[in-house]
């Protein structure tokens, strides 16, 4: 695996973490429903195109 490919698997097993961390946040009142919104919206934005736009960021700050 390439480093950008093992960057993208870092990235992703703590998106996980942090993603359930804000899903089940005491200070943050979601219903059933908004969660499940949320977490679709997230999950749908996050692990796709928003996440190839950090990791090359990421890589380029660390080339330099």
């Amino acid at each position: 695996m390439d480093e950008l490919g093992q960057t993208r698997s870092r990235f992703l097993a703590l998106y996980d973490r942090l993603k359930h961390e804000m899903m089940h946040d005491a200070d943050i009142e979601f219903t059933d429903e908004m969660r499940l919104q949320v977490e679709e919206i997230v999950d749908y934005n996050v692990p796709r195109g928003e996440a190839d736009i950090l990791l090359m960021l990421f890589n380029q700050i660390l080339r330099t």
